[in-house]
């Protein structure tokens, strides 16, 4: 079942390449349906460890407990417990965390093309295949599954990016909330420091920069690494470097210029998903290069589809890629 289903969303996906939606309000009917489908299928299906956690902390007597269990990372489980407090039934607080998350995710798929730089192409009809293929995607899948609280966080922080030049101080405020859903989110503090330009903040990020090693040192020491092999663990920082190598010399053959912001992104997302590989254990290696490839999915997206010439072709290239983890590596997730 869970593979049928799996497959109808790629489906889906690939099929609105092709299908012109210029209406806005059309585009964003059809994601709401399928987006809604998508989170009660996953949500009535019985529940995994990881999820068995949420469910287990929105359900007790008072917010102390979530909050102390969790003092480093409160806000997702205090979130939970405040909406179960209210409804008094762990699927509605999946299904309204859910509908809050797609909410991000669109708004970070609109507004993501202010990062690209101003361009004159229409890219409001590639909405619903770039949201589904993302959806889809083994990272954002695994994450809407299994590691809720750092695909929450990372579409916070998304959010954050998008939006920072229009509103800098609601998306520091973002930023910041991010990481207390999910700590690994500061490691990517300095595309933030950066983005803004100002002369205090790109020191910040240079020293900060400086010091990630140290810091995810000590992060190793501190918390437990689940056991995954190597090979797994490996996968991500060179798919990552691969990928961002890629499009590098792709905008080089096109002679397409990206900007400073792009540039610190493709850059420094594989710097610190190859220092997480070196210094981390392969469990904790493995969920950072999740968050990792999480953030640069929906930014290579709009890019493609905003920047490059021969967009299907690369559009078909990446969905594939996307894709294959999870019909190999992951394929247990889709027959279990």
């Amino acid at each position: 079942m869970k593979i049928f289903f799996y497959l109808f969303y790629l489906a889906l996906s690939s099929i609105s390449i092709s299908i012109k939606f210029n209406n806005r309000l059309i585009s964003k009917i059809f994601i709401f349906i399928f987006a809604i489908i998508w989170s009660l299928v996953i949500r009535l299906r019985k529940p995994n460890e990881d999820i068995q956690y949420y469910e287990y902390m929105m359900t007790r007597d008072d917010i102390f407990t979530p909050i102390l269990a969790n003092i480093n990372e409160p806000i997702l489980y205090a979130l939970q417990w405040f909406m179960f407090s209210i409804l008094n039934n762990t699927l509605y607080v999946w299904l309204i965390s859910d509908a809050i998350a797609i909410y991000f995710l669109y708004i970070v798929i609109v507004n993501s093309k202010s990062l690209i730089s101003k361009t004159n192409f229409e890219i409001k009809r590639f909405y619903p295949s770039i949201f589904f293929m993302i959806l889809i995607s083994w990272p954002f899948y695994i994450g809407f599954t299994v590691t809720y609280r750092q695909f929450f966080a990372t579409l916070l922080f998304l959010y954050s990016l998008v939006n920072l030049k229009s509103t800098p101080k609601i998306s520091i405020v973002t930023f910041v909330l991010s990481v207390f859903v999910h700590n690994s989110v500061a490691f990517f503090a300095p595309i933030i420091g950066f983005m803004l330009r100002k002369n205090f903040f790109n020191l910040l990020s240079i020293l900060f920069i400086l010091i990630s090693p140290a810091l995810l040192f000590y992060g190793a020491s501190t918390r437990e690494s689940r056991e995954v092999g190597v090979v797994l663990a490996s996968l991500y920082p060179f798919a990552i470097i691969l990928i961002c190598s890629l499009i590098l010399i792709i905008s080089i053959g096109q002679k397409i210029r990206l900007n400073r912001d792009i540039q610190v992104i493709m850059l420094y997302i594989p710097y610190i998903s190859l220092l997480a590989w070196l210094l981390l254990g392969n469990g904790q290696a493995e969920r950072f290069g999740l968050l990792s490839l999480s953030i640069l999915i929906p930014i290579i997206s709009i890019l493609i589809v905003t920047k490059f010439r021969y967009k299907y072709f690369l559009m078909f290239f990446f969905i594939s890629f996307l894709i294959f983890p999870m019909l190999t590596f992951y394929s247990g997730m889709l027959i279990s």
